[in-house]
């Protein structure tokens, strides 16, 4: 859908009637107002298209990329686990944020 600064406006209009969808940009825009507060105004984009591997999310899930070099370097969101709970969880791909870090060190694996 685009920036967010963009893509919220035009996404409000399209659902003005759906409570539920509604309510869904209006925890979007929690999250993002939440993000600033915080001092990390950094840019985010709307993809509404790309439902892969969210699967296990039922609530919001978002990805975390670098901008150079664009990279996936970490997922999370809101989920129901298997007794019922509702929780939300986020997994860094450490493994590429260190490579893209340039780090030289030799993560220590424990086995």
């Amino acid at each position: 859908s685009g920036p967010a600064a963009q893509a919220l406006p035009r996404l409000r209009k399209l659902v003005a009637n759906t409570p539920t969808l509604t309510a869904a940009l209006d925890a979007i825009e929690q999250i993002l107002a939440g993000l600033r507060e915080k001092g990390l105004d950094t840019p985010a984009t709307i993809d509404l298209l790309e439902p892969g591997g969210f699967g296990y999310y039922s609530g919001i899930a978002c990805s975390l990329y670098l901008r150079d070099p664009a990279l996936e370097i970490g997922r999370g969101g809101h989920y129901t686990n298997k007794d019922g709970e509702e929780a939300s969880g986020f997994t860094f791909y450490i493994d590429d944020v260190l490579n893209a870090l340039g780090s030289s060190d030799t993560p220590e694996r424990i086995g």
